[in-house]
């Protein structure tokens, strides 16, 4: 039996706020606590009958975080009601590129660490 759109609605709703309080624990050493959708790390989010997945774009190949994201992200999805289920992927053939984050959480990270950005947009 399927979940009515609303209720698949309000899930994925709830789904999307329990993510919204993941961190990315390497940007945790910049002094900048982003997000994973701040970081644009969240790629997709399925949810069917009570069972969640979520898809990751990890910010580097070789990403040593990558087990603990993971399990904060199933962790933080799991606890919520009506998710029966939670499972967090890794897209591995997904690059990704500073330009995924979210333009405010950029201009953050830069006040917080200047560097010459010759030609870039900041905005």
């Amino acid at each position: 039996m399927s979940a009515s759109p609303a209720t698949a609605e309000g899930l994925l709703a709830q789904v999307r706020e329990a993510l919204a309080g993941v961190v990315d624990p390497c940007s945790i050493a910049t002094g900048i606590p982003l997000t994973l959708f701040e970081m644009g790390m969240v790629e997709d989010i399925a949810v069917a009958d009570g069972w969640v997945t979520v898809t990751l774009v990890l910010t580097s190949p070789v990403c040593w975080q990558a087990g603990n994201i993971v399990q904060a992200v199933e962790t933080s999805v799991g606890r919520v009601p009506g998710v029966a289920s939670v499972a967090c992927t890794v897209d591995h053939d997904a690059g990704w590129l500073p330009d995924q984050m979210d333009p405010g959480a950029r201009l953050r990270l830069r006040a917080a660490r200047p560097a010459d950005h010759q030609g870039e947009s900041l905005t």
